[in-house]
């Protein structure tokens, strides 16, 4: 036996239906906008690739490192937190010596004065971009 949706209920269902397409989001989409990311703060020195050949990296003092190879200076291991403690830059790391790259966490920040949640937003970005890099290990 068939029921009939009654009418009241079907400009629900739509918005409902709305919704839900607005939240599913292609599984392309993060990756792209990842690397979007990246080119847009990483690639002018270390390359649209990541391997330390960007524009910039030729007025650079000290050659950005090539960071497809990440995982392998680091004995087969890519480590997040590690990336992300470097992009950051607001935690001094000494065994990286004095520090030519961007503090990345503080301009992300700076960025997003005056929104709700600059913390946060500021940590998802800079681990979208750690995620992104673990795509192009060597």
């Amino acid at each position: 036996m068939s029921r009939a949706v009654p009418t009241r209920v079907i400009p629900s269902l739509a918005a409902l239906c709305a919704l839900l397409s607005a939240v599913i989001v292609d599984a392309k989409e993060p990756a792209e906008h990842a690397k979007a990311q990246f080119e847009r703060y990483c690639a002018s020195c270390h390359g649209a690739s990541g391997k330390g050949d960007g524009p910039a990296a030729a007025a650079l003092t000290k050659r950005p490192p090539d960071l497809t190879r990440l995982r392998a200076n680091a004995g087969g291991t890519f480590s997040t937190s590690e990336v992300m403690a470097a992009i950051d830059g607001r935690r001094a790391i000494a065994a990286h010596g004095s520090r030519e790259m961007p503090v990345w966490g503080v301009q992300f920040k700076e960025a997003l004065e005056g929104k709700p949640y600059k913390e946060r937003t500021t940590l998802l970005t800079v681990r979208e971009l750690a995620e992104y890099l673990a795509t192009i290990q060597e």
